[in-house]
This record gives structure tokens, C-alpha cells and sequence, in this order.
């Protein structure tokens, strides 16, 4: 249990307080149907709550869900695949606001069982994005969403275009397919919006090797959209496996406008592995000559591990800015030999 200034109090990542901060409703989806020797929780979940406000897919407990009233919804520790294209989260959309979606189990990012995914297979569950967080002022927590298998068109595993969301224990599990690992065109997170926030999460996996020129994190603005401004990123990993030395982490080249104000970057790591360290990556970050309107952060406690530089030469303090001092425009390239 947390307690803050205010004097409200969070238990499992609900809020709890007055009667008028309280969630309005609770829901809980859980894809098993019956109790058994494997899943003895089932009957616990299914009699603390009220029956229409038990779900089996992800679909139903979105739709049951308020915009705008604090409603919670759980989601067991389970792999919840799409029910059909185009049904799951209504087309993947999260459009409502002021929501709380929490995975049901241990509040560590690195390997979070509470997953939302796409089926496998070549079949109906693909999605671009697989998840896409139009709404405001939502919270998602101790969630993995797993991405990225044998096709070529589920590019990215979450879009944030909303403003004020809070991403907290998250694993975006990306990519999963050598098909996937090969494409230019792959961004694991795509970010607009103002104040969102990601806390504790990991972007990538030590999986497929990423052979082409694509990235963990991309600022962009949805068409129409607004721009990323204040990104806050806390205590994250961007982690990858590597092997082409076009490969980087963040993307703030391909669209102009897709930046905004600073985006602030504390105590997280940036790393990529190629296999027995025979090489590295060139940048950690592909900066574009084009709409420089907003910058990067990192304070003192972020690393970077596997590139030659940070970013191309002669951007500087124009796109990224650290904390330590002594640093100059001259000196932000630096090695990171990794043999």
C-alpha cells in the first residue's frame, strides 16, 4: 500500500480514497471458464464479483468499461489473444478516458503473465498497432503485450496518441518473428501526445535479431494528432537483440512534427546485443535534419550499451541534452566499444 501527499491510498494500483475518488465500477476478465486443478483462482475471481461484471475476453471487459468515472478492470494472468479482426478493444482503439486497466499479478516488468497478444499464427488476431491508447488519463499496469508473429503487418505493439496516460509495469515483448526483425518499417512503440508517462516498463527482446534500420521508440503524431510533448520515461530498459549496424533505438527522423518540448529520460538503459559482440549499432538514435522543435533529456543515470555514438554528428545539443556536465556538442558521440 502507497501513501502520497494527498492523502490517497493505492492498493494493487487502485485508487482508493472518498467516496468520490473511488472507482465506479470493477470488472475482471478471465478466459478460463471453470475451476481446475490448473486454475484453482477461477472460482475466488468469479465469486468476488457480480456476474455481469465477469468477462472472458479483453473485448468485453473494455466494453463494459465507463469513460470519464475511474472504472477498474482486471485482467488475469492469462495470454488473452483477439476474438476476430477488428473486434478486440473495438478495432484496438482504447478510446475512453480516466480508466484503469491492471494485470493481475506480480508487479515486475520484466516477464509480467497478464499478457494481451496476437494469436501466432497467420490467422485473424493481427493488428497495426496491436494496441492504440486514443483516450486520456488512463492507467495501464502490470501488463506484457507480446508481438510480432509470422506476418509482416502487425508493426508495432502500442500507439499512444492520447494525452496523460500512465504506462507502469509494462512489457512490450517485440519482435517475435525473424519476419518481423527484418523490416525497416517496425517500431516496437510509436508515442504522441502530451504528459504520458512510462514507468518501470521494457521496450524489446532479446529474441529475434533486428536486421534493418528500425527502432524500440518512435515519436510521432497520429494525422490530425498532436505531437509528443513531455514524455516522461522512469527507470526503463530498451533492450535488443542486434545484427546490422543500421539498427538504433529511438526514432525522431520520419516525421517532422512528431516532436514537441522536451522528453525526459531517467535512469533508463539502452542496450543491444549482437551475438558474441562482434559489432555494434551505429547511433542509439536516428535524428532527422528536419522539424527540431523538441529535445531528448537523459539525466546522469542513463546508459547506452553496443553503439559507436548516441546520434549522427553535428546534431548536438539540438536533439539531445544530458544531465552530466562537461558534455559539449563536440562530445556527445561517444564510443561504446563492446569488444
Amino acid at each position: 500500500m502507497t501513501t502520497v501527499g494527498d492523502g490517497l491510498f493505492q492498493y494493487g494500483g487502485v485508487p482508493v480514497a472518498s467516496p468520490d475518488a473511488l472507482p465506479a465500477e470493477v470488472h475482471m476478465v478471465c478466459k478460463k471458464t471453470t475451476s481446475s486443478t490448473a486454475y484453482p483462482s477461477f472460482d475466488y475471481w468469479y465469486h468476488r464479483f457480480k456476474k455481469d461484471r465477469f468477462f472472458t475476453t479483453v473485448e468485453e471487459g473494455y466494453a463494459a468499461l465507463t469513460t470519464g468515472r475511474n472504472d477498474v478492470l482486471y485482467i488475469s494472468p492469462d495470454s488473452h489473444v483477439p476474438v476476430a479482426a477488428g473486434s478486440s478493444i473495438a478495432s484496438h482503439i482504447f478510446a475512453k478516458s480516466n480508466c484503469h486497466v491492471i494485470g493481475c499479478n506480480l508487479s515486475s516488468p520484466g516477464y509480467p503473465c497478464s499478457v494481451i497478444s496476437d494469436d501466432g499464427s497467420t490467422g485473424t488476431g493481427h493488428y497495426n498497432p496491436l494496441v492504440s491508447v486514443t483516450g486520456h488519463y488512463n492507467s495501464f499496469r502490470n501488463l506484457r503485450m507480446d508481438y510480432g508473429n509470422a506476418t509482416n503487418t502487425n508493426l508495432n505493439a502500442l500507439r499512444v496518441e492520447g494525452n496523460g496516460n500512465l504506462f507502469e509495469n509494462c512489457y512490450f515483448r517485440t519482435p517475435l518473428s525473424s519476419t518481423l526483425a527484418d523490416l525497416a518499417t517496425f517500431d516496437a512503440v510509436i508515442v504522441g501526445g502530451k504528459g504520458n508517462t512510462f514507468r518501470n516498463c521494457i521496450f524489446g527482446a532479446l529474441w529475434e535479431k533486428r536486421s534493418a534500420a528500425s527502432s524500440l521508440l518512435k515519436f510521432q503524431r497520429a494525422t490530425g494528432g498532436t505531437a509528443a510533448r513531455h514524455t516522461v520515461f522512469e527507470n526503463c530498459v530498451f533492450r535488443s537483440e542486434i545484427d546490422n549496424v543500421g539498427a538504433f533505438m529511438i526514432d525522431v527522423n520520419s516525421d517532422a512534427g512528431g516532436l514537441a518540448g522536451p522528453q525526459f529520460f531517467k535512469n533508463c538503459m539502452f542496450y543491444a546485443h549482437w551475438s558474441d559482440q562482434g559489432d555494434q549499432g551505429t547511433v542509439a538514435i536516428r535524428w532527422g535534419t528536419a522539424g527540431l522543435v523538441g529535445t531528448l533529456h537523459f539525466d546522469a543515470n542513463c546508459t547506452f550499451w553496443g553503439f559507436d555514438d548516441i546520434t549522427t554528428a553535428g546534431m548536438g545539443r539540438a536533439g539531445i541534452i544530458f544531465g552530466q556536465s562537461g558534455l559539449t556538442a563536440a562530445t556527445l558521440g561517444m564510443s561504446l566499444v563492446t569488444a
